[in-house]
């Protein structure tokens, strides 16, 4: 009885082993259940209500419900990131080494590099929970939560054998970040997983979004070594940034927690890294920076001979992910003049 009952609510699943019918009947009648047993009556209205609700469910899934992005006042491309110029000896913010004119008529300055802070980005986490390391992944998924900032947007993806968002796309702000851990801590253990439901999921939530932060990206985080990378060869229009949680052999949680931020400070903290640059164009030598992050800011002395105008610096450095990338270019720096002013390059 129970399976006529879902036959004729258009359900083409058996209840008992979830197999799909092939073939079914092409009459089926209810005049043996009108006035019978009242428990049949209670059992078929159930399933007709529940199959009425899982066919909204499935016309329902447009996650066009996030939450508005919160402007900001810095609109300017992402490349160049690198900000040069030129601040006196004299100024307060700077230390002299020396005297601010030397004998030869060279004047000591300092050019100050800066890496502006990324653009806001909507971020997608998708998380396996079906190894053996959740307390771990639960973990690096809380580090992800914390790295993010106030303009950034997060969504939460879990999968087994379908995919569930577990939590919306929504700011990232002081509230935003308790209610992501709260849904990161209500996560419990599943069974078989498919990679490849999260990740259309999630590509879908972003599709959906009614609102765009400037950026974008899948970060893709399990702790099963083989079913993690099964989806590699699926090509998707939005970056996907994958991590493997699970300790390796010898390696500690430590190491694995260290590792991962190392990653998500290339990832979601703008640093670049190996940066280099070249004082005076061609003329002088390469001279390391090393690592920089977002908002951080260094200072290199210079010798400025006479009126110069304006000095050439070449950089090179590399950003990125798991997609690293090599950048280089040259820019003109404007120089203060003798008389107090600026030079125009």
């Amino acid at each position: 009885m129970c399976i006529a009952s879902n036959v004729r609510h258009g359900s083409v699943t058996c209840p008992i082993c979830r197999a799909h019918w092939s073939q079914l009947p092409h009459e089926l009648t209810a005049a043996s259940i009108n006035n019978t047993d009242p428990i049949l009556r209670i059992l078929d209205d159930s399933i007709a209500t529940s199959c009425v609700n899982h066919r909204s469910l499935l016309h329902a899934n447009c996650y066009s419900d996030d939450e508005p992005v919160e402007l900001e006042e810095d609109t300017e491309p992402i490349h160049p990131r690198l900000h040069f110029a030129i601040i006196p000896a004299s100024a307060p913010e700077a230390v002299p080494l020396q005297q601010d004119t030397s004998p030869n008529g060279q004047k000591r300055a300092h050019l100050s590099v800066n890496l502006s802070q990324r653009q806001a980005i909507d971020l997608v986490l998708v998380a396996n929970p079906s190894g053996s390391h959740l307390r771990l992944l639960k973990q690096s998924m809380v580090l992800v939560v914390l790295s993010l900032r106030a303009v950034d947007r997060l969504a939460i993806v879990t999968y087994a054998t379908t995919a569930t968002r577990a939590f919306p796309l929504r700011r990232m702000s002081y509230q935003g970040k308790q209610a992501a851990v709260q849904a990161i801590d209500r996560i419990v253990y599943v069974g078989e997983a498919e990679p490849a439901e999260g990740l259309r999921k999630s590509l879908k939530i972003l599709e959906d979004r009614a609102h765009h932060n400037p950026l974008a990206c899948i970060l893709h985080l399990s702790d099963s070594s083989t079913r993690s990378y099964v989806c590699r060869d699926l090509e998707f229009p939005i970056p996907v940034h994958r991590f493997h949680i699970g300790s390796g052999f010898g390696m500690s949680t430590g190491c694995t927690m260290q590792e991962f931020e190392e990653f998500l400070t290339r990832l979601l903290g703008g640093m670049i890294r190996e940066t280099q640059l070249r004082i005076g164009g061609g003329e002088g030598s390469w001279i390391v920076v090393g690592d920089l992050r977002g908002g951080e800011e260094r200072r290199i002395p210079v010798d400025l001979i006479g009126d110069c105008g304006f000095l050439t610096v070449n950089y090179s450095y590399v950003e990125g992910g798991a997609d690293q990338r090599l950048s280089t270019g040259e820019v003109m720096v404007a120089t203060p003049t003798n008389n107090g002013g600026w030079h125009t390059v």
